[in-house]
């Protein structure tokens, strides 16, 4: 089975979601995830709270390598699409004309995205957040392991 997780710059929630599957490794499953608009490349590969996150959970290595933009032929190739808020789902049905075979929206909410950076306050705020964001992403796919195991 194939399971594809989608959000918007796949920085941050989704490489969570996706390495978080995969550091399970579970057998005969293949997980992946993309952002609809992770050509913007606002974040850079990995969001620095989504590492510190991962780092924490020694899953950081799970996690790909880069960055990948959501396709139509990306939710064509999966058994499950997992989208991590409407706004992504939204993205796929009317801009990619794409409505996944089978697919879950989460709604599960995003740190906010500062493009002049953020000063150590908001840091730890985010830090906090993107921990907060990381335990919801956990027990949802915990939940889906028992779905799809």
């Amino acid at each position: 089975m194939r399971i594809h997780f989608v959000c918007s710059g796949n920085t941050n929630r989704s490489r969570m979601a996706e390495a978080y599957l995969k550091s399970k490794n579970i057998s005969g499953i293949k997980v992946s995830s993309s952002g609809i608009y992770a050509t913007h490349n606002l974040n850079g590969s990995l969001s620095k709270y989504a590492q510190t996150v991962l780092k924490e959970y020694n899953i950081l290595d799970y996690a790909s390598i880069a960055w990948i933009q959501t396709t139509k032929e990306i939710l064509e190739s999966a058994d499950l699409v997992i989208f991590m808020s409407d706004r992504q789902f939204e993205f796929c049905r009317n801009e990619l004309k794409c409505i996944p075979k089978e697919y879950f929206i989460w709604n599960i909410g995003d740190v906010n995205f500062n493009p002049r950076g953020d000063n150590q306050e908001e840091q730890k705020i985010k830090t906090k957040e993107d921990e907060d964001i990381f335990q919801q992403v956990k027990r949802k796919v915990d939940e889906l392991i028992k779905i799809v195991n």
